[in-house]
C-alpha cells in the first residue's frame, strides 16, 4: 500500500512540475537556430540502403502507414520515413504496455526462459516487443539475464513523451518487480528549449533514469557543412547544461546515411569534443560504423571513444550492393572489437538492438524473442 502511495505523490509532483521551464537553463543562444533542415526521425539502426529478410504475410496484423520497413530512414527503404510511428498496436488497459488483443504475445503464450544470472548493464532495445505487456516481457528478458531494458520514449513509441509524467512511473515499477532497470530512454530530444525536453528529462530524472538516447541532425543540402556544424554545436552545448541540472546523461548514436550527423564521426567528434561526457555523450554503434568506415573504422573509433558513454551491439552484410540487417556474428560487424573491449567501456550500458526481423508485426513477437535470446548468447560469449 505504501509502495502505489509513494508512485501516486511521485506522478502527482511529475504532473504540478512537467510544465515548469528549468530556471537554470537560457535558451536564447539556440532560439534563432531552430533545425529546418527536418524533423528527427525514429531510429534503431537502419541507413538508406538497408533491406530486411522476406517474411509469410500473417492473416492478422497491425496497419502502418509505411509498410516499406521498420526503422528510421527515407521511405521506401525497408525503414520508417521521419516522424511515423515506429509501430502502431492497439493498446488498452491505462498501463503503457501496447497490449495487442487476440495477439499471443499479450496474452502470454510467447516466451524464451533461459534462466542466466542477469548482468545490470546489459539491456536490449525493446522496440520489437511493443506489443507485449510490460510485464511479461520484462519476465522474459530478465530471464535471459538482461539487468535492463532501452525502451522508445518518442512519439509512435512504447509511450509517447506527453504521457511520459503519468506512464512512465507505472512503466519503471512494473519491469523493476522482474530485476530490470530502465537504462536508457530513446527518444527524439535534440533541442534544450523544447518545453517537452525539460518535461521528459525532468520525468527521467525523477525516477532514477540516468541516460537517453537523442534524436539525429541532418544535413541539409545546399548549405555549408561546417556552418551547420557551428549550430549543432551550439545546440549540443545548451542540451549538455541542462541534462547537466537533470543529472542525466545525453547520447548521440552514430548513424549510417548520407544526410546523418554523425555517420562519419569525424563530425560528431567536432560537436562533442568540448562537452563533458558525463553531460552528453556518444552511443557508439559498431554496425553503422563499419558499414560507414569500412576498413577504417577503427580510426573513428580511436577518435571517438574517449567520449563513449554507451555500445549498440548488432550486425550487418552487404547483399547486391545493400545494407542487409543479420544475427549478431554472422556479418560483418567484426566480434573482435567486443572481445578485446577494454574494461572501461565493459562497464557502458551495452544495449543488443534485433532488427532483421519486421517490429511492426505482434505475431512475429515469439520469434523476436528467440532472436534476440541467440543474439544475447553470442554477445555474452564475446564479452
Amino acid at each position: 500500500m505504501a509502495a502505489r502511495s509513494t508512485l501516486h505523490s511521485r506522478r502527482q509532483w511529475l504532473r504540478q512540475t512537467s510544465g515548469l521551464t528549468a530556471s537554470v537553463f537560457a535558451a536564447s543562444s539556440v532560439a534563432a537556430t531552430r533545425n529546418t533542415w527536418g524533423d528527427d526521425p525514429p531510429s534503431g539502426g537502419e541507413d538508406p540502403e538497408v533491406t530486411k529478410p522476406k517474411t509469410a504475410a500473417p492473416s492478422k496484423r497491425i496497419a502502418d502507414p509505411d509498410a516499406s520497413g521498420n526503422d528510421a530512414g527515407p521511405p521506401g527503404n525497408g525503414a520508417n520515413p521521419a516522424g511515423t510511428p515506429e509501430a502502431m498496436p492497439k493498446r488498452i488497459g491505462g498501463e503503457a504496455t501496447g497490449d495487442v488483443a487476440g495477439d499471443p504475445a499479450a496474452d502470454g503464450q510467447a516466451g524464451v526462459k533461459s534462466n542466466r544470472p542477469q548482468i545490470s548493464n546489459h539491456a536490449v532495445f525493446t522496440k520489437p516487443l511493443t506489443s507485449m505487456p510490460a510485464k511479461q516481457m520484462a519476465a522474459q528478458l530478465a530471464s535471459m539475464g538482461f539487468g535492463g531494458v532501452e525502451c522508445p520514449v518518442r512519439p509512435g513509441g512504447r509511450i509517447d513523451p506527453q504521457n511520459a509524467a503519468d506512464e512512465l512511473p507505472a512503466y519503471v515499477e512494473t519491469i523493476g518487480q522482474q530485476g530490470l532497470q530502465l537504462k536508457i530512454i530513446t527518444t527524439s530530444i535534440t533541442r534544450a528549449d523544447d518545453p517537452i525536453t525539460q518535461s521528459l528529462l525532468r520525468t527521467a530524472a525523477t525516477l532514477g533514469i540516468r541516460h537517453y538516447r537523442m534524436g539525429y541532425y541532418k544535413y541539409q543540402r545546399g548549405r555549408d557543412i561546417l556552418s551547420q556544424l557551428a549550430e549543432w554545436k551550439a545546440m549540443l552545448k545548451d542540451l549538455a547544461a541542462l541534462n547537466h541540472d537533470f543529472g542525466i546523461q545525453g547520447l548521440y548514436q552514430n548513424h549510417a546515411g548520407e544526410n546523418y550527423m554523425g555517420a562519419a564521426i569525424w563530425d560528431l567528434h567536432t560537436c562533442v569534443a568540448d562537452l563533458p561526457r558525463s553531460d552528453l555523450g556518444v552511443i557508439y554503434d559498431l554496425r553503422h560504423a563499419v558499414v560507414e568506415g569500412g576498413k577504417s573504422w577503427p580510426i573513428a573509433w580511436r577518435l571517438i571513444s574517449e567520449h563513449v558513454g554507451g555500445l549498440y551491439a548488432k550486425d550487418f552484410k552487404w547483399e547486391n550492393n545493400r545494407v542487409k540487417n543479420v544475427p549478431l556474428g554472422t556479418g560483418l560487424a567484426t566480434s573482435k572489437f567486443w572481445k578485446t573491449l577494454p574494461k572501461a567501456f565493459a562497464g557502458l550500458p551495452i544495449s543488443l538492438h534485433e532488427e532483421y526481423l519486421d517490429h511492426r508485426n505482434p505475431w512475429l513477437v515469439p520469434q523476436h524473442l528467440a532472436a534476440i535470446d541467440r543474439d544475447y548468447v553470442t554477445l555474452r560469449t564475446w564479452l
